[in-house]
């Protein structure tokens, strides 16, 4: 994780849908050391049904519940496995099984090669209008439901194809026949992360990932492994099996208040529509890691399906071999995404020992693998185009298509993986969203392929295809966002900057202010050091300038552009209702007069690097200690919901009501910014020329003193013998004693030695916070490393995981 994230990378990114779309549209960021006590998530105390909550009639699970997905044996997780990767197979099987008999196909109804291509075309086409349907039904009525009725309709449409005696009938039924077997292999994914922990998820999902690599056959397979799935592939999504409990307990105790959330799904047809069916395509436009995810393994997945296209051509046409004979290079590729589950085994364990991914940023050492199968992708394409002349040896492509093989397994079985790690519940509608705009390229890929390596040439055309691949290698590092940093470009310009937006730290700010932060504190400290600073020609070798094009001094250039414009938008006459920071600085006045444009851009620059990294600091200390201590989390989520019950509770909750109605949640902000404070030593002070008696201490004329929040914060007199530990409940012991812990607590600072972003942080703390814990769950990944650098502190390596509620939807 790198140091530019990671004040804010405990936050929940753009790429999380809005709340009325199941989670907070704000920046972070997505993924990792674990402990042995962290092998099962710390959710939010409702999702992790491990306690009872303040709501007696709400159905959870309890600890070691056997109807539990998570709680199953491994031998019946295993059995179920299986039956699950036999149904993707069987629907992927589908998609390319027909293409040796396209020649045949062509003679049989009389329609030329490139119309043939078509039979596989259209079932990738059904392939990517099939999940938009499925995925929905699958997040409402179980994964079941969602794939054994589609299921046996893919198997009735693979015998119409079989028996169809003309063009028509052959395309329309494998367009169906593609629409149906969409739905195992977009759900599939999140069958297994319901049954599967993170820990060993990956594992699982290798043996997904293979499957996806005559029509009389295809049904054969079809209703195989229908048949077995329909007497024993049990349910496995959480809500619709507690659904299924709470209807039981109801029964048996006669309590008809007993509920679970999931029941109270609207399924009206606006419903349907606006939320179900929406959603992949939802996420698909709007959410920036899916759709980059989706582009990647899209990309990989399609040019699979050139394969069955250009074999032929390299085999048969240039290398003169029989049909028989040149299917047998298919091997190499079989035998690539073999080796490669041995590639990605070896990494899994260190994955699940140190990393895992979260909402909005991808773990490093899954991203990691799936970068090394992208390399393997990439010199596969360049290898097998120029091996495939006749004159070189047959074994030398085929040794490529191995590169190929090997290749795609890891990037495509890294992406599902990611997209359900990241989405938790909503995976099926994220995994959909990929499946759409993977079979979207899949179909048109074969159709393009005849005429690309006809008019380019294999050598050519594989080239093209590998630089492609070479582009796209650095997508799974692009998820990097700062979302304190969005809300204080927004405080200051009204419009964000697009750390979140854009998913990435802009022009280095936040990254360069790291860097200088030990520079600044020993300026801060140093007076001699700052007259030396103030020499021109010598602080320029140091300090940030307007003229940079990156960094704090292009923040600066960017400032003084946008108080320029701002001046010549208010000269011309135009009024400015925009309520934000850099309006006050034109508006205020110093003796009558306005502040110079140094004085402002000064003003507007530092509220911005004081806001950002001091609030993430204080948001990350307050959810990393929630996180670690879940009977402190499960106190404050109770708090929230009994005060959202009483009404006292707006959408969004505000910053008067927190203060008000939250008095634990208040608690552990002050308890979390009391041991981790995000501003624990800023500038100190000169003693006077009388001089300063202190604590029975003269201290001479001069003297400069400091005084470090970290240090005073742990004093025991002060916090009791327990300093060291998370006790939010020391805050409301008795007033008398909260006062006086007030009263030496400095977290920002003090008097006018006292970080510019403070209040933005405190409102940031009482709005943000609750409303995360009111809707998301929280797993902690990895607690991270508090560091002070010139007085300011930071987290580094520090990533929780949120993932939205299934009743927030």
């Amino acid at each position: 994780m790198s140091d530019v994230n990671a004040s804010c990378l405990f936050l929940p990114t753009a790429s999380s849908p809005s709340p009325s779309q199941n989670s907070l549209t704000m920046g972070n960021s997505s993924p990792a050391a674990r402990d042995e006590h962290q092998e099962n998530p710390l959710p939010h105390p409702e999702s992790r049904k491990t306690q009872k909550t303040a709501d007696p009639n709400l159905v959870v699970w309890d600890r070691d519940d056997p109807e539990n997905p998570m709680n199953w044996s491994t031998a019946k997780k295993v059995f179920i496995l299986t039956q699950l990767a036999f149904l993707a197979l069987a629907a992927s099987l589908g998609s390319s099984i027909i293409s040796p008999a396209e020649s045949d196909i062509s003679k049989e109804v009389g329609v030329g090669d490139e119309v043939v291509a078509l039979v596989v075309s259209l079932y990738i086409v059904g392939f990517a209008l099939g999940p938009i349907l499925w995925a929905p039904v699958s997040e409402v009525w179980g994964r079941r439901m969602s794939m054994l009725p589609a299921m046996f309709c893919l198997g009735m449409f693979s015998i119409g194809t079989a028996v169809s005696k003309n063009t028509a009938s052959v395309f329309v039924t494998r367009f169906f026949a593609g629409v149906f077997g969409s739905a195992p292999v977009s759900n599939v994914s999140a069958a297994l992360g319901d049954i599967w922990p993170p820990r060993v998820r990956n594992n699982a999902m290798m043996l997904y990932a293979v499957t996806v690599i005559g029509e009389y056959l295809e049904a054969i397979i079809v209703f195989s492994s229908f048949g077995v799935s329909l007497f024993f592939l049990p349910e496995v999504y959480d809500p619709v099996l507690l659904d299924r409990k709470a209807e039981r307990l109801r029964k048996e105790t006669g309590n008809q208040d007993i509920y679970n959330p999931h029941e109270q799904i609207e399924l009206d047809v606006k419903s349907i529509v606006q939320k179900q069916l929406a959603r992949p395509l939802q996420m698909l436009c709007t959410e920036p890691q899916a759709s980059a995810i989706a582009v990647y393994a899209s990309f990989v997945y399609a040019l699979l399906y050139l394969c069955p296209e250009v074999f032929p051509l390299v085999f048969q046409e240039h290398r003169h071999w029989s049909p028989v004979v040149g299917s047998l290079p298919f091997l190499g590729l079989f035998i690539g995404v073999l080796s490669a589950t041995g590639i990605m085994g070896v990494g899994q364990s260190t994955i699940s020992a140190r990393s895992t991914p979260m909402v909005g940023k991808p773990c490093p050492k899954l991203v990691s693998t799936m970068a090394v199968g992208g390399v393997l992708f990439t010199v596969g394409l360049f290898w097998f185009g120029w091996a495939a002349r006749p004159g070189i040896p047959w074994i030398v492509p085929v040794m490529a298509t191995g590169f190929v093989g090997g290749g795609f397994l890891i990037i495509f079985g890294q992406c599902v993986t990611f997209l359900v790690d990241t989405y938790g519940k909503f995976a099926a509608s994220a995994v959909a969203a990929n499946t759409i705009l993977r079979s979207m390229l899949a179909a048109g890929f074969p159709l393009l392929s005849n005429p690309m390596f006809n008019t380019l040439g294999v050598g050519p055309g594989m080239s093209l295809l590998g630089g492609i691949a070479t582009l796209a290698i650095p997508i799974p590092f692009l998820f990097m966002n700062e979302f304190a940093a969005d809300i204080m470009t927004m405080i200051s310009f009204t419009e964000p900057w697009g750390f979140v937006r854009n998913s990435r730290d802009e022009r280095g700010i936040l990254g360069s202010w790291r860097k200088g932060l030990p520079l600044f504190g020993f300026a801060g400290r140093c007076n001699s050091f700052r007259k030396i600073l103030s020499i021109p020609g010598i602080g320029e070798k140091f300090l940030p300038s307007a003229t940079d094009k990156d960094g704090f001094g292009y923040l600066m250039n960017w400032a003084d552009k946008e108080v320029s414009r701002r001046e010549e938008k208010l000269g011309d006459g135009l009024t400015s209702d925009q309520p934000d920071f850099l309006q006050h600085c034109l508006d205020a006045r110093m003796d009558g007069k306005p502040l110079s444009p140094v004085q402002k851009r000064a003003h507007v620059t530092l509220l911005i690097q004081a806001g950002a990294d001091t609030t993430g600091t204080a948001l990350g200390a307050t959810l990393r200690f929630l996180a670690l201590n879940p009977e402190k989390l499960k106190r404050a989520w109770e708090e929230i919901e009994a005060a959202d019950r009483a009404g006292k509770l707006s959408d969004p909750i505000q910053y008067e009501e927190t203060r008000e109605y939250l008095p634990f949640f208040c608690a552990c902000i002050k308890e979390a910014t009391r041991l981790c404070p995000p501003a624990d030593n800023l500038f100190g002070r000169v003693v006077g020329k009388a001089g300063k008696v202190i604590d029975g201490h003269f201290l001479p004329p001069g003297t400069e003193i400091t005084s470090n929040a970290y240090v005073v914060q742990r004093d025991p007199v002060l916090y009791g013998p327990d300093p060291e530990a998370f006790r939010p409940e020391r805050w409301l012991d008795s007033k008398e004693k909260a006062a006086e812990m007030e009263l030496h607590s400095f977290v920002f600072g003090i008097g006018p030695r006292i970080c510019l972003g403070k209040d933005v942080a405190i409102i940031e703390l009482h709005k943000l916070l609750p409303e995360i814990i009111r809707r998301f769950d929280i797993e902690l990944v990895t607690p991270g490393r508090f560091v002070v650098a010139g007085g300011v502190a930071y987290f580094n390596d520090f990533n929780v995981k949120l993932m939205a509620r299934e009743e927030t939807a």
